[in-house]
Order: C-alpha cells, then structure tokens, then sequence
C-alpha cells in the first residue's frame, strides 16, 4: 500500500534585513513553524534605496547571511527595478504562489499594503499577522541610528548638527516646494525650470517665503505665480536641507498638493507638464530627487540632508523616512 505524501506548507515572509538582528531571527524561526519551508523574499538594494535611501549592507550579503540561518530553506531577492516606487513584493507573491505570506510582529492587517492583501485573497493565500516573540523588539532602522550617532559626514571632515540658527556663518534660506501629486491618475505634475537657480531641470513648484507671509501662504503664492493655479488643498511632507560648495544654504518645506483649481500655464519661469509616476525623468531633475521623491509619492513624511560638490553632485547625504 502507497501512503499518499502530503504536499509540504510553503510559508513566505519579506523583508529588508538591512542589517539582520534579533528580531528578524525570531521572525524566521516563528514562521516556519506555520508550514514546512521557509522561503524568504529579501528586498533588493533597490527597494532599500527607495525606502531609506541607500542599502547599509549589499544584497548579496544579506542574501548569504539569511542562507546561513538553519531555518530558512530558500532566499530569493524582490524583482524591484531601479527609481520604482512600488514597495510591495506582489510580484514575487505570484511568482512564488506560497501557502502562507507570514507578517512579522509589528505588522497588523491596517499596517499590510492593499496591492499584497488584494493578491493573496486572489491566489488564495493565507495572511498571518504579529508573527515573531515579543513583537517589535528591535529595528534595523534603530541599529543605524545609533551608528550615525546624528553625525553628518562628508569625504574631509566630521560635524556634529548644528543648531537650528547655526550655519557656520552662513545665511540660510527658507524655501518652499510643492509637488502636485494626481493618484488618481497615478501622475506627477513637474515643471522645467527656465532660468535662474536650478535652470534646465524638472522640479517642483516654490521658491522663497516673502517677509510678512507664513510659509504656507509662500507655497501658494509661488504656485500661483509660477503656473497660474489656487492650491485649495496641501499637505506638509517634510524638510531637505541643502549645503552647497559655494557656502549656500538652503532648507526647503515640502508640500504635496493634492487639490487645486486652474489649468497649469506655461510663466516666464516654469513650464509645467504632466508625468506617470512611471516616466519621471529623474536623469534630468536634481540629483537629490531619486533618492526622496518616491517616498513623498508613497505617502510618506521624510527629513534629508545633501552636501553637493561644485559640480552639483551628492558628496554625502542623510534620509529619515516615517
């Protein structure tokens, strides 16, 4: 008599890893508990660059370390593409058709992606939630923190942050940016900017706060001298701040703007068109802007610092994404 085999419980978990700790051991050894083999579904350097801005340690290294664990059976790294701005591993889920997608202990089903949640109804996999001992008992992001210990580095010397008001001497600007973000088209407005700072490239909509006004009244005002349109609705997103060789120091209040009436007209200094999120052209926009604008896109608040050379390229930069 043949004993018909059961088909093994294939359980899939994601993640950064970047770096590894003892949360992320918890995690693995909790979810293979939930079935018989443990695939792990390792966000590439790509994926990294978009959430945080860079990847503390190389893909393959993440991948040959998670290898090493005894309860993991196979690593497989995300399909993310360079400048993406999608953070979900949907893809990878269809590609792998696990019986169980496995969430770690600091995820809850309001906290999961809706693309991830969307697939795994359709292919009929189970979603597991607060996988791991102890819940969120360590972070990657956490880890680096205190390696930073808020030191701002660049390729000569080592600085401590200054005080708000303290710029080596220097006088800082206070700017504004607007990004006009359309999800429902899943579009972008930008605009080419036609002379002065910045001449040539594709940005964001702003310029500087006027004596008298609040900084939110210069946003508005700039969009409405800049393309001809009333921002009705506007959402703070965070603060970039900018060092230049020349001794310049910009710090630059992002705004999205999500409402707004008026079609956007070509002024003397901005020539605005429309973008899917697909086709921003990065490659003519400042250098800075691949690194934070997806996440901005996705929702999310961020802080940066950018030291740029004489050249306008990144000596060194700092990306905190909440």
């Amino acid at each position: 008599m043949i004993k018909e085999q059961k088909k093994p419980i294939i359980v899939a978990i994601s993640g950064g890893f970047d770096p590894i700790h003892i949360g992320h051991v918890r995690y693995m050894h909790e979810a293979k508990k939930l079935g018989n083999i443990l695939v792990v579904i390792l966000n590439n350097d790509n994926w990294l660059k978009l959430k945080k801005g860079h990847a503390f340690m190389p893909q393959d290294e993440r991948k040959e370390v998670l290898e090493s664990i005894a309860c993991v059976d196979r690593v497989i790294l995300s399909s993310h593409e360079e400048g993406t701005a999608d953070y979900s591993v949907c893809a990878d889920l269809r590609a792998l058709k696990p019986d169980i997608f496995a969430n770690g202990g600091d995820r809850k089903p309001d906290d999961v992606p809706v693309p991830e949640v969307a697939v795994c109804d359709e292919l009929g996999i189970q979603m597991v939630y607060n996988v791991g001992a102890g819940g969120k008992v360590q972070s990657s992001s956490w880890l680096e923190e205190k390696c930073k210990e808020q030191v701002f580095i660049d390729s000569r010397v080592i600085r401590q942050p200054a005080d708000e008001n303290d710029t080596h001497g220097m006088p800082k600007k206070i700017l504004t940016l607007c990004i006009f973000h359309d999800q429902k088209n899943a579009r972008v407005l930008l605009g080419m900017k036609k002379r002065g700072f910045g001449a040539n490239r594709w940005n964001g909509f702003g310029g500087k706060v006027e004596g008298g006004e609040t900084i939110e009244e210069a946003a508005i005002r700039e969009c409405s001298e800049e393309i001809g349109v009333e921002v009705q609705k506007m959402d703070t997103v965070g603060v970039l701040n900018f060092e230049f060789s020349d001794g310049k120091i910009l710090e630059v209040r992002l705004f999205k703007v999500s409402e707004f009436s008026g079609e956007p007209q070509e002024s003397e200094e901005m020539k605005p068109q429309w973008f899917s999120l697909a086709d921003i052209p990065y490659t003519h926009m400042w250098p800075d802007d691949i690194y934070w604008l997806p996440h901005v896109l996705y929702g999310k608040q961020i802080q940066g610092k950018f030291l740029f050379d004489e050249s306008d390229v990144i000596q060194d930069y700092s990306l905190e994404i909440e």
